[in-house]
């Protein structure tokens, strides 16, 4: 799970769009309403972030996530996935 809070210090509302950048074919779910920050408001939730296991690159992959607002790039974020570090199949 990944936290977000988001601060609107303008008197306008901005829809919000979050965008895995990496690892590939990674996807972001919403656990919520993310998407619209209203004037002098605050937007707190949650994501759940799934990534193919071909993209894992150990127990801990790092990824970039893009915060757009009105379409225009607002912040580029780099975390890292926590998981398991080899496909089940290829277990000995």
């Amino acid at each position: 799970f990944y936290t977000v809070q988001i601060i609107n210090r303008t008197g306008r509302p901005h829809t919000l769009e979050y965008r895995v950048v990496s690892p590939a074919g990674a996807t972001l779910t919403p656990l919520g309403s993310l998407d619209v920050a209203t004037p002098h408001g605050l937007v707190v939730g949650r994501f759940l972030m799934a990534v193919p296991a071909g993209a894992l690159t150990g127990p801990s992959t790092p990824v970039s996530i893009e915060v757009l607002a009105d379409g225009r790039p607002l912040q580029t974020i780099t975390s890292a996935f926590l998981g398991p570090g080899t496909p089940q199949g290829d277990l000995p």
